[in-house]
């Protein structure tokens, strides 16, 4: 009896190893199969996008730089120079608080250095950063000149730039996708298929590049004061991934 046990098991453990054998490549050959067919019926393309579009603001980074004997005198005559300098941004040229904001606030000692002694403290300097926004791009000479002259002595840079980018962006990523189908229709026809629906559209990124200008170019580009800047155009590019079916 135990030997007809015996018997009876090792044949059950054959059988299912045997069945589960060709179960496994009942599976994996059809699998195999559409794997192959999936790669040879579509196409992966990169596809880029730009537009170039007039600038609406400025930007304009400008504040004032006080020394003192202390800390104390740098910071107040520091804050009197900017107040005068606030005051004409707003009473002249209407720029709203919103529109002024402080990028950097700082009162540091200033040291003097000799060889062989310690750094002495000579003064304090105060500084105050702001960066203006600027919608009406014809008074940016303006703003710029009038600022200088009460007190403000110190102009980093002026950008020039879109304020909303949203529609600009659609803009560029439709070009995108238009490049990447025209890119496919001709890996498409050299191969000898069609070019079939959109399977799948990856965003591969975006970029754009503002116009910058320094004070010495603001002062020669701007001949009058009430003339709109040759800052150029804003280029916003956009790209994408895009996997066709092949027909």
């Amino acid at each position: 009896m135990q030997n007809r046990v015996k018997v009876l098991g090792a044949m059950m453990l054959s059988a299912a190893l045997f069945f589960g054998s060709v179960g496994t490549g009942a599976l994996s050959t059809p699998v195999a199969k559409a794997a192959d067919q999936v790669k040879r019926d579509y196409v992966s393309v990169s596809g880029t996008g730009t537009v170039e579009v007039e600038p609406d603001i400025a930007y304009v980074s400008l504040g004032v730089v006080s020394r003192g004997k202390t800390a104390a005198e740098a910071q107040t005559q520091n804050a009197a120079a900017f107040d005068k300098v606030k005051k004409v941004l707003s009473d002249t040229f209407k720029i709203q608080d919103k529109d002024i904001k402080t990028v950097d606030f700082s009162v540091q000692p200033q040291y003097q250095y000799k060889e062989n002694t310690e750094p002495k403290i000579v003064a304090y300097e105060a500084n105050h950063m702001v960066v203006v926004n600027v919608r009406d791009l014809t008074k940016v000479g303006k703003l710029v000149d009038e600022a200088s002259k009460a007190g403000a002595n110190r102009i980093n840079n002026i950008r020039f730039d879109v304020e909303n980018k949203e529609n600009s962006e659609a803009q560029a990523l439709e070009k995108a996708v238009a490049n990447a189908r025209k890119k496919a229709e001709a890996i498409a026809k050299a191969s000898g298929r069609q070019l079939g629906i959109v399977i799948s559209v990856t965003e591969g990124g975006s970029s754009y590049n503002p116009i910058y200008m320094n004070e010495s170019l603001m002062a020669k580009d701007m001949a009058s004061a009430e003339s709109a800047p040759q800052a150029g155009q804003v280029k916003l590019s956009e790209s994408v991934q895009v996997e066709f079916e092949l027909k």
